[in-house]
């Protein structure tokens, strides 16, 4: 994993010293070695950081063809690339070095654009085609790994980051359309919280020429759900299933551990970290090192299921400890780095375990990341699911059926279960033919947290219906046309919610703080088309999530973690007496000078809002909580990057 700076201008021309002060801003994504390249005119410089990981000597970008017309440069990893590269010298290409990200010159030459259809892994990249002044950008088909651009008053620049958008001179300032949605979690693919600063959306490549500089993106991966007709043809022996999803996974996993570095892995006490780390230690001749995160809290401890699974599999143990002033010395620091808000402490113990890991000396570590979106295993999939199936069941079987799941999850219940429904959206139902519990969850949280925005700002958005416009940002929704409705879930959070906030601020942002690559087997394309077609009774079984992946796992699991139901990642309330420290840190931070220039925020309101903690329910206690990390990052956000 690494940086990237791309700047192309019609007018402004930046020198090295600009670009490389950008540059420093990115060190932490590539500590091991920087690399420049500029056009004879000044319009076109690359720049990059490296995280050497795959040719540890050989591997500087930016990259250059054999002639000098094409250059590159990568954030990422190929995988499978070695077989990628053999099959490109027998057709005459050859290779300067053993770097896999070497691959996408040779694939642009022999097949343009389409070579995003031979690339496999996550990603980011921005190539330039001199011959043809040809700007060419692309991101993995999740969204696994970063890619900003600015492209305002003839300039078009890209970045892993904003905050190098920023040292380059550009503006970032909020932007009043897309504050409100994004503080709310219902993303818009390609937005940002800043204007003019977009994100590439995930499964896209972005086409534009020197000349003019007008940048269009086109799509080139989406998930492919049947339709219920075509499910109900599809023919699947079970066995069959269960033996194809462990194939696929095995080698997700085997290609993602080759690296010329060693690599370690992130275990929760759950199925799906526990599944990586069982499938990737039975390929491995020593102990792989496991880190777990602890907390001082048994409710949201998992550490003694992590032991276990640890002992298990015969794999190293390293406990990661987790308590409220730890979560107050890292709290400013996660919410710079990330450059995006968050909604409980959970990012911040991400920060936290990424850095123990890299003091531990590595550089690579795989996760469970991607689990429950490609196998259904969040609360609100089973809600979907109990509300628009069992046609047979009465409604007050279903909602003793939904209590049930409830109590099963007390740690993150009112966030990852809906239950207020203050609001539906006619335009989501209408395009939908339901309202997924996930935007229920989020737009809830969102009008909750209207109130608390100025005057002039309530008035400015009061007609902005949030989920309505999410939905028109996802455009016309006909690939969901006569999907079922666990596949509409799926694909609208996989698309909105998931690049935006868990693979940033719970995987490459809090992760490459520390130059820690994240690995995602879970996420590897062959098994996900794969898993698409599948009908939904292999994601949910009964009210058993991920009932596909438990079976073809069971052999390396213990028994607790084959059974276990989903516990997202969650940190104690704001009222435990452990936490007093970090809530008052919070409320420090909403007295400040920050809150009071902070635009969109009412600071009066907020300092009313921070003293209400008494009478909640839990899930009251964890939206009131997530409104106060919410509005606490976005204020920090605005004083280490938008006023610095």
């Amino acid at each position: 994993m690494c940086g990237l700076l791309g700047v192309f201008s019609n007018a402004v021309k930046y020198n090295r010293e600009q670009i490389s002060r950008a540059l420093q801003t990115l060190s932490h994504r590539g500590p091991d070695g920087e690399g420049f390249w500029s056009s004879g005119d000044g319009r076109a410089r690359l720049a990059h950081k490296r995280l050497s990981i795959i040719d540890l000597e050989g591997g500087q970008q930016p990259l250059l063809s054999s002639d000098g017309e094409i250059i590159c440069i990568v954030n990422g990893e190929f995988y499978d690339y070695v077989k990628i590269k053999n099959d490109l010298i027998r057709r005459g290409y050859s290779f300067l070095t053993q770097s896999d990200s070497e691959i996408l010159i040779a694939l642009y030459q022999e097949y343009g654009v389409y070579c995003l259809d031979y690339l496999r892994g996550e990603f980011s990249f921005v190539l330039y085609d001199r011959g043809k002044k040809l700007i060419f950008s692309a991101r993995d088909r999740f969204g696994i790994k970063p890619l900003f651009y600015y492209w305002a008053d003839g300039c078009l620049s890209f970045s892993s980051e904003v905050k190098a958008l920023k040292a380059l001179g550009l503006p970032v300032e909020w932007n009043p359309h897309t504050y409100w949605q994004e503080i709310s979690f219902l993303h818009a693919p390609a937005s940002s919280s800043f204007s003019n600063i977009f994100e590439l959306p995930p499964g896209h490549y972005g086409i534009a020429y020197l000349d003019d500089l007008q940048f269009s993106t086109h799509l080139y991966w989406d998930l492919y759900f049947p339709t219920i007709v075509e499910q109900r043809k599809i023919q699947f022996r079970e066995e069959e299933v269960i033996s194809e999803v462990r194939k696929r996974f095995t080698e997700a996993i085997k290609l993602r551990l080759k690296a010329d570095v060693p690599v370690a892995c992130y275990l929760s006490g759950g199925l799906d970290a526990s599944s990586v780390l069982g499938i990737a230690q039975s390929m491995l001749d020593k102990p792989i090192d496991a880190f777990t995160l602890s907390f001082d809290h048994p409710t949201y401890d998992e550490s003694s299921d992590a032991r276990s699974m640890t002992e298990y599999a015969g794999s190293n143990y390293h406990p990661v400890e987790i308590n409220g002033d730890i979560l107050v010395s890292c709290f400013e620091e996660t919410a710079y780095i990330g450059e995006k808000m968050f909604f409980n402490g959970n990012a911040i113990t991400k920060y936290v375990l990424s850095r123990a890991v890299r003091d531990r000396g590595y550089k690579v570590v795989i996760t469970g990341d991607g689990a429950d979106e490609v196998f259904a295993g969040y609360g609100w999939f089973r809600q979907d699911f109990i509300e628009n199936y069992l046609e047979d069941l009465p409604q007050e079987e279903k909602e003793l059926i939904l209590k049930d799941l409830e109590s099963g999850d007390p740690v993150s219940d009112g966030v990852f279960m809906s239950s207020a429904r203050l609001h539906q959206s006619r335009v989501v139902k209408s395009a939908l033919g339901f309202f997924p519990n996930w935007m229920q969850s989020f737009m809830d949280m969102g009008i909750k947290i209207f109130p608390l925005f100025c005057k002039d700002y309530a008035d400015y958005i009061k007609n902005n219906q949030i989920a309505d416009t999410l939905m028109e940002n996802l455009g016309g929704m006909s690939v969901l046309k006569n999907r079922p409705v666990l596949s509409k879930s799926l694909y609208t959070f996989t698309k909105s919610m998931f690049p935006h906030f868990v693979l940033t601020m719970m995987g490459d942002r809090t992760e490459m703080a520390h130059s820690i690559e994240g690995r995602q087997p879970f996420l590897d394309h062959h098994l996900v088309d794969y898993l698409s077609v599948l009908p939904e009774k292999y994601k949910i079984r009964g009210l058993t999530e991920k009932y596909v992946l438990r079976e073809a796992m069971k052999s390396v699991l213990t028994d607790r973690a084959y059974k276990k139901q989903k516990q997202p990642l969650w940190t104690p309330p704001l009222t435990d007496k452990k936490n007093k420290k970090l809530h008052e840190y919070m409320k420090d931070i909403i007295h400040s000078r920050e809150t009071l220039d902070m635009p969109f925020l009412d600071q009066k309101k907020l300092i009313r809002f921070f003293e209400k903690d008494e009478g909640h329910s839990q899930a009251d206690q964890n939206v009131v909580d997530a409104i106060k990390f919410l509005t606490v990052s976005s204020i920090l956000i605005h004083k280490r990057l938008v006023m610095c």
